[in-house]
């Protein structure tokens, strides 16, 4: 009787202790908040309305509020390079989780995976606006 006691026991605190591991969502995309805090959401205020291409891995994406935001690729992608129309997905954001997926979908050729979406200050989007808007494109 005591072993089954005893058993029981410890199956009942290797649950507790695995339980809230599994119970967590899976973090898909790092958010930062303006201060560079990681959070697990972030609420926009406004849709996204313009984006600048930095290089094949960073694009400069601005709200319709003029709020900046830094997102970064999870590999180089080959089809920003070209120039091509692209979206991103979902489309619409008002509130990005970090539980979530995202994609920026160019009109042609494979997605590319959105792996943080960092808000940023005016003074670091300044400069990479007018990087972006300096950019040699094949």
């Amino acid at each position: 009787m005591k072993g089954l006691i005893a058993s029981s026991v410890v199956a009942l605190m290797t649950a507790g202790v695995v339980a809230p591991a599994v119970g967590e969502p899976e973090q898909k995309t790092e958010l930062v908040r303006l201060d560079g805090q990681k959070v697990d959401a972030v609420i926009l205020r406004h849709a996204f309305g313009h984006v600048w291409v930095v290089d094949n891995q960073n694009l400069l994406w601005r709200d319709e509020s003029r709020d900046d935001y830094l997102v970064t690729l999870k590999s180089e992608c080959e089809q920003l390079e070209l120039r091509r129309p692209f979206d991103f997905y979902p489309g619409s954001p008002w509130r990005l989780q970090s539980n979530r997926s995202y994609e920026v979908r160019p009109q042609a050729g494979p997605v590319c995976d959105v792996t943080r979406i960092a808000h940023i200050d005016d003074e670091r989007a300044t400069a990479l606006r007018e990087s972006a808007l300096r950019r040699a494109w094949r």
